[in-house]
């Protein structure tokens, strides 16, 4: 690949297997840059020209200095690889564009060891701004799962036991000889009902409300049974309900709510 980008630059004619290393390395999602011994640019491939946002007609030929005015690292980076001949990686380093905005790039310089000489150094760059991004996408629908799993073993938690309060309620309604008590037994069907219903309704991402037509003073009289049951005090609450107020398109558990 390297050879066969050399010949491309200066306008010789490829085989078709350089051809093929050029289509590959150009095709490449990682942006490529190689820089020679006297820190030239002589390669860089389209992910390169996107990322950095210039042609490389414009690039080729510059130095990391040119390429990035307003930041020294490149220039230092490269300069220690090839002092030291070692592949360095750095991470989240600032790099500013030339439509003056920054990101954030990963970047992998290495060494082209040819005998016991470095003759050019390969920096790989890869924008740690899209990585963040897929790595929050990732979490996110990691925790999302986790999220729905844990409610799905919370809903079957509830809804076992809802099952066999509502069939003792249901039993115990028969074997009441005070029918007084029947009031009693009712809130505790049909709140087990209810309640079975809301965790169904939580299974479902984007619920949207059941409307139906409601009357409001049934609402209110059904709420009234359920305080009283549940509270151990003798409660005088008064109503005063307006017998003109018509029906209403409402969900009716939602109300309840």
């Amino acid at each position: 690949v390297k050879n066969a980008l050399k010949e491309c630059n200066n306008g010789y004619t490829m085989t078709q297997a350089e051809e093929r290393a050029v289509r590959i390395f150009d095709h490449i999602a990682t942006a490529v840059l190689l820089f020679d011994e006297n820190l030239r640019l002589v390669s860089i491939n389209s992910s390169g020209e996107s990322l950095l946002l210039v042609s490389s007609k414009r690039l080729l030929g510059k130095t990391p200095k040119k390429i990035w005015p307003n930041t020294s690292f490149f220039t230092d980076a490269i300069k220690k690889s090839f002092q030291y001949a070692s592949t360095r990686i750095e991470r989240g380093i600032e790099m500013q564009l030339i439509n003056q905005n920054s990101i954030k790039v990963d970047c992998i310089f290495t060494p082209l060891v040819i005998g016991d000489e470095t003759k050019e150094i390969l920096v790989e760059l890869v924008c740690a701004d899209a990585f963040v991004r897929v790595m929050q996408e990732f979490n996110q629908q990691a925790v999302q799962k986790a999220a729905k799993e844990s409610i799905q073993g919370i809903a079957h938690e509830i809804k076992n036991p809802l099952g066999g309060i509502r069939g003792a309620a249901q039993l115990m309604e028969k074997e009441l000889d005070d029918k007084s008590l029947f009031e009693y037994t009712k809130i505790i069907i049909n709140e087990s009902d209810r309640l079975r219903n809301f965790v169904d309704r939580m299974m479902v991402a984007n619920t949207h409300p059941v409307k139906s037509e409601t009357n409001i003073h049934e609402i209110v009289e059904y709420v009234v049974s359920i305080i009283r049951a549940e509270s151990t005090r003798n409660l005088d609450i008064q109503k005063d309900y307006d017998p003109s107020i018509p029906g209403i398109h409402a969900d009716r558990e939602q109300l309840i709510q």
